[in-house]
């Protein structure tokens, strides 16, 4: 179904995909893969997968009428299709890839009543996608690492490390070794209340994180529409790249965003570029 019917879509991202990833190889880019599985939101709207995906996850007992199985059955075989086409025949072309993307807030931690994955499949079904998901990196003779992604709140810090560790622990107790390759996180900064830009908090999480000696990744970065000044902007900008490449472990930092015409709404004012490609004091930043 993800290549067909409804997914149908998934084809024409998988050929989109294919045109980015040869821009990167014939500019001496890194291409990164986000993500192969997402849930709703924490608050239960905004899915973030397919209608007929989330209407299996809601009803995993149920038989599907395209295979016979009930539905978390069927759901976990098109999975595996989907590991196929989006890892198994592309792991060669990126060189990290995010599995089951904010698992602890769309996961183990939501705020709603709906079916989620971690629900349906329990932390030893999820550390199977992330094995075979390995495998197949493995089966192609890629060297692409497979990442966890997740972000934080003001106090959620221990509780998603938590969260990875038991993720982790299932894959060693099933495979006897970790299922997990890297940990992603965000920064979505601000210069107001509770979620003022702070080097320190930063250096604090960085540190936390590299107790498990596994890569680390800033996988989405973006300032907040609050943050109007520019010159803020940059300062915030350069003292993030600063920390995360003065820590050993670190692999990558991602702007979500580097363009005004093309960005988040949630945290527009990262960008590098304005709408009409001027340049913004991030630019020289970076």
């Amino acid at each position: 179904k993800w290549a067909s019917n409804e997914g149908t879509r998934d084809v024409q991202t998988v050929s989109y995909m294919d045109r980015i990833m040869t821009y990167a190889e014939q500019n001496d880019m890194r291409f990164r893969q986000h993500n192969l599985i997402w849930g709703r939101n924490p608050q239960g709207g905004n899915n973030q997968q397919p209608n007929w995906a989330d209407d299996m996850l809601q009803s995993p007992n149920a038989i599907d009428s395209v295979s016979g199985n009930i539905n978390s059955v069927a759901l976990r075989d098109e999975i595996s299709e989907r590991i196929d086409y989006y890892i198994r025949d592309r792991a060669h072309r990126y060189y990290e890839v995010d599995i089951y993307n904010e698992s602890y807030h769309t996961g183990s931690h939501q705020n709603h009543s709906s079916n989620t994955y971690w629900d349906v499949y329990g932390p030893a079904g999820i550390a199977s996608i992330y094995k075979e998901s390995k495998d197949a990196v493995a089966a192609v003779g890629a060297e692409a690492k497979i990442f966890i992604n997740e972000y934080k709140g003001a106090t959620t810090l221990e509780l998603v490390m938590r969260h990875y560790e038991t993720l982790q622990n299932a894959g060693r107790e099933a495979y006897g070794e970790d299922v997990v390759d890297g940990i992603g996180f965000q920064y979505y900064a601000s210069h107001l209340g509770g979620g003022a830009h702070s080097p320190a908090r930063i250096y604090s999480v960085m540190q936390n994180l590299a107790v498990h000696g596994l890569p680390m990744h800033l996988t989405e970065f973006g300032i907040s529409s609050v943050t109007t000044n520019q010159t803020t902007q940059a300062n915030i900008l350069s003292e993030a790249l600063r920390l995360v490449f003065g820590m050993p472990d670190t692999t990558g930092f991602t702007m979500w965003g580097f363009w005004a015409g093309s960005v988040w709404s949630g945290a527009p004012n990262g960008v590098l570029y304005n709408q009409d490609w001027t340049i913004r004091p991030t630019g020289p930043a970076w």
